[in-house]
């Protein structure tokens, strides 16, 4: 059995520094991270990633139980990639 210690959110657009993923919580200061370094808007990101911005904001504050499958049209709109590490 694989154990997931943890996800990483990488931008390949700004830094290009990976952010460990622990908590609901920081996969919404990694989106808007992201968001704002790309110059966006909730709404502008919400239209480009075909989600609601009331689901964005609620994400991006924590807020949010979140469908992994949104936060991964979410990032693909914002140039990032997901990486799972297992075993540290």
């Amino acid at each position: 059995m694989i154990v997931y210690n943890f996800f990483c959110i990488r931008s390949y657009t700004t830094t290009g520094a990976a952010m460990k993923i622990r908590t609901m919580y920081d996969v919404g200061i990694a989106i808007r991270s992201g968001r704002e370094n790309a110059g966006l808007s909730q709404q502008e990101l919400a239209d480009q990633a075909s989600v609601s911005r009331s689901w964005l904001a609620k994400v991006e504050t924590g807020k949010a139980s979140f469908d992994f499958r949104k936060v991964l049209m979410v990032t693909q709109a914002l140039g990032m990639t997901v990486e799972m590490s297992y075993g540290e």
